[in-house]
């Protein structure tokens, strides 16, 4: 009898807890989407994007917005910025932001991947399959059956970003079958 009632209690308490974290993170995602990104970070962005113009900068916060997003929920494991463009946007942003404000926007500090390096490792490419899996759950895609890419993986060819990073969606499929093989693998 007891026993079933401190089941049940312990039940409660965790979905208590549960509703709790649910809310406080779209909390933190509305914040992230209201938040007003520093004008001299598109002025950085487009001195090294000449081409891009205000709508194209647009896009470009967009796609950090949905990074900030990402990053901010990572577990163990940090994920790979897929685009070249908001690698840039990120590290501009890294470069200038106040500790106050990441205390807002609920980002750690801690190094961001690039999406690709020289020499490929397993870190790079599960971090790029984590970024995948991330991505393809905040904009609701099957991550195993995409029908589009996720805008982080889609924005460098979209905005012609001659050093960009160019994904195609069999590409990025196998390559998170191949992360989850890996993951399963050391469980």
């Amino acid at each position: 009898m007891y026993t079933c009632i401190i089941v049940v209690i312990i039940g409660i308490i965790f979905l208590v807890i549960m509703a709790d974290n649910i809310e406080k993170e779209n909390e933190r995602r509305l914040f992230i989407k209201a938040y007003a990104l520093p004008d001299s970070l598109l002025e950085k962005v487009k001195y090294h994007y000449l081409h891009l113009n205000d709508e194209k900068l647009s896009r470009v916060m967009e796609g950090l917005r949905e990074y900030f997003i990402i990053y901010g929920e990572r577990g163990c494991m940090t994920p790979s910025v897929p685009s070249q463009v908001v690698a840039v946007a990120w590290q501009e942003f890294m470069l200038n932001v106040t500790h106050d404000e990441l205390r807002k926007l609920r980002l750690r500090l801690g190094k961001s991947m690039p999406s690709k390096v020289t020499s490929p490792s397993a870190r790079t490419e599960d971090g790029i399959s984590y970024a995948w899996k991330l991505c393809c759950q905040l904009e609701t895609i099957d991550a195993t059956n995409p029908a589009r890419l996720p805008l982080l993986f889609a924005l460098d060819a979209e905005l012609d970003i001659p050093d960009g990073f160019r994904y195609s969606l069999d590409d990025c499929t196998r390559r998170y079958m191949e992360y989850c093989g890996r993951v399963n693998a050391s469980i």
